[in-house]
Parts: structure tokens; sequence; C-alpha cells
């Protein structure tokens, strides 16, 4: 079986996260609420709906290679 880099990573950064917090499940839970006060004029993006809101209210960008549920867009 070939390792999965992404689980590899998240776990890298949960580890990081709880180094970063003493291993205080609390101190992690301050930080993230912290973060996300910090973030709180971010737009979130929770739906395929969400995406096509921002999407239309910026102009209708081109779209990214891998949005939600949606092929890529072909190669030349």
């Amino acid at each position: 079986m070939e390792p999965d880099s992404i689980l590899e990573e998240t776990w890298r950064t949960k580890d990081d996260l709880a180094r970063e917090a003493d291993y205080d499940v609390g101190k992690v839970f301050q930080m993230l609420r912290a973060h996300e006060q910090a973030d709180a004029g971010a737009p979130r993006i929770r739906q395929p709906e969400d995406l096509r809101r921002l999407r239309a209210k910026s102009g209708g960008c081109a779209p990214p290679a891998m949005a939600l549920g949606e092929e890529p867009p072909p190669t030349s």
C-alpha cells in the first residue's frame, strides 16, 4: 500500500497544532476561535452553491481546475 500524502500532511498539521498548544485541547480550541475571528470577513465555502455565488459576485472568474463536484477544464 502506498502512503497517502494528504493524510500524512493532515496528521503532521494535527501534531504541530497539538504541540503548539502543549497538548491541551482547551488551548487548541482557543487558537481555532482566535483564528476564526481574525478571518471573520473571509467568505466561507461550505456548499457548491456558495462557490457558485462567490464566483458570480467576483465577475465570473475562470473556474479553478478542481471545483466542487465539477469536471476539470479540458486541456489543449
